[in-house]
């Protein structure tokens, strides 16, 4: 192609057998008539492709580039290499690794994206919290600029689904070219837990001997960078909430061990620093210590919420809600700690202490619908369908007076088909609203192909979980819905009735709409 393109004659089929001191033949032709032009730069994109572990996949792609490295040029004629994975190039060969955008051009990919779109094109107002949550990276600033279109800054900042769609959509694109091994995969979970900067010897008390190896491969993927300035490493930001999801409940709680113990010896230390104390309080509570936490809870308390949130979300409720009464001695006005202990008490089936947290929240604040609409899916799911259905119709009459956002009565709607689960015109009547009110949200049509499998119609359950897919390429629970259908079309007979089916929907549920409907 090179060839082709200065228009220099060449045989494709002989470079099939082509020797070194040839190949260097055709180098010099090549450079002899490229550097004859007045002004020119040859652009090589995705140089990662001609690499693997071991080297290059092709002797060719490296004489090349010892070529390049060799030869003299007399003009301003340049050569760039790109590459999204490091690599050593020889001596005279100049790598320039480029560090992420500064947060002004950050914002100005976002307003020239949203304002392209828009028929108003005055400029978008994007707070700096948003701007440093992408971490100078072009793509996430992308998939911001799309979410823009339909939900408000706001519910991007402070809207759990919305987070996981902006997360959903990114992480992939970022790792599709990555083929990571066990160790690096593991590696890369044990370090996702930390929430600060690291020094290597975290690294090394946990993969030993492999170490070195082993961050020379994560650097060169850009997955762990490292600070020269100040020694110490760190994962990407963007990447290391979605190892920390991958990780096992125990082993989890084993990592946070690990950190606990490390930076309890850290913080013994007269120089310890206020982060490391902090995240010393934040391992401890992971690891579930709770005792430990109390003892520590006069330094930053605050790294309690996100922990207790954590294990709110992961149904450990029992030790959330130590977690959450800790916050709720502390912060006695606050609606969502009120909430939650309502939530954990409910999922308990201790019904009393729940109505009076809920009680409590509403007190606090009588325009929380999430309130209203939280507890009320929680008693649809516990089979309580009387009070569920008296929480669910107050929380949307609450979402009618303030003027909530429409999407938003998307998932108040499946809750209220849970209800009236066992009259099939009522509940699909409520799916089909579900599915009106936010026609983008996967969770929607997949809840709608759940009830329609369980009805009896899996050829139709399929069409809807189909339409879920392809709203969101990522949608982790279509999977073991989908094989139930795919089986029971080829006609496998499945029994809908046995308990371990229908708990394995729930989980998957429940995992998903909490979110939709806890502000």
């Amino acid at each position: 192609m090179l060839f082709y393109q200065l228009r220099l004659p060449i045989v494709e089929e002989s470079l099939e057998n082509i020797q070194p001191q040839q190949i260097e033949e055709l180098f010099e032709v090549f450079f002899r008539k490229f550097d004859s032009l007045p002004t020119a730069c040859l652009l090589i994109d995705d140089w990662q492709f001609t690499r693997t572990r071991l080297g290059y996949r092709d002797w060719r792609f490296e004489h090349f580039i010892s070529f390049i490295q060799s030869r003299y040029s007399f003009n301003n004629n340049k050569v760039i290499i790109t590459s999204q994975l490091k690599f050593n190039p020889p001596s005279g060969v100049y790598p320039i690794i480029l560090p992420p955008l500064d947060h002004e051009a950050i914002r100005s990919i976002i307003n020239w994206i949203v304002r392209s779109t828009r028929v108003d094109a005055s400029p978008v107002l994007i707070p700096t919290e948003l701007i440093k949550r992408l971490h100078g990276n072009p793509l996430a600033a992308t998939i911001v600029s799309q979410l823009l279109e339909r939900f408000s800054v706001d519910s991007i900042l402070e809207n759990t689904q919305v987070q996981e769609r902006f997360q959903n959509r990114l992480i992939p694109l970022l790792l599709e070219q990555i083929e990571l091994n066990e160790d690096e995969r593991e590696l890369l979970s044990y370090l996702s837990i930390y929430n600060i900067p690291f020094e290597f010897k975290v690294i090394e008390q946990f993969s030993e001997e492999k170490s070195v190896e082993l961050v020379e491969a994560l650097t060169d993927y850009f997955l762990i960078d490292f600070d020269i300035e100040t020694g110490l490493y760190e994962m990407h930001p963007l990447v290391r909430e979605h190892f920390q999801k991958s990780i096992p409940s125990e082993t989890k709680i084993s990592y946070h061990t690990l950190a606990a113990d490390y930076y309890a010896e850290k913080t013994k230390l007269p120089n310890a620093s206020p982060a490391e104390k902090g995240e010393h309080v934040s391992q401890v509570a992971s690891s579930l210590q709770f005792e430990k936490v109390q003892a520590l809870r006069s330094v930053y308390l605050d790294e309690l919420r996100p922990v207790a949130l954590g294990l709110f979300k992961d149904r450990h409720v029992k030790e959330a809600l130590k977690y959450y009464e800790v916050l709720d001695n502390l912060y006695p006005d606050d609606v969502d700690i009120k909430f939650h202990i309502g939530l954990c008490y409910a999922h308990q089936e201790f019904w009393a202490d729940a109505e009076s947290f809920i009680a409590k929240a509403l007190n606090l604040n009588g325009d929380a619908w999430w309130v209203l609409a939280g507890y009320g899916d929680i008693l649809a799911k516990k089979r309580c369908l009387g009070p569920a259905e008296k929480y669910l119709n107050n929380a949307l009459e609450l979402m009618d007076r303030i003027k909530a956002p429409q999407w938003r009565y998307s998932a108040v709607f499946q809750s209220l088909a849970l209800v009236y689960n066992k009259d099939w015109h009522k509940a699909e009547e409520y799916y089909f609203k579900a599915i009106q009110s936010d026609e983008t949200s996967a969770f929607a049509y997949y809840a709608y192909a759940k009830f329609l499998f369980r009805e009896g119609d899996p050829q139709y359950a399929l069409e809807q979980l189909n339409i879920a897919e392809k709203l969101d390429g990522s949608f982790r629970v279509r999977n073991p819905l989908k094989e139930k259908i795919l089986a029971q079309l080829k006609g496998n007979r499945i029994d809908q009735s046995q308990e371990g089916v229908q708990e394995e929907f729930e989980f998957y549920d429940e995992a998903y709409e909490d979110d939709e409907q806890v502000k």
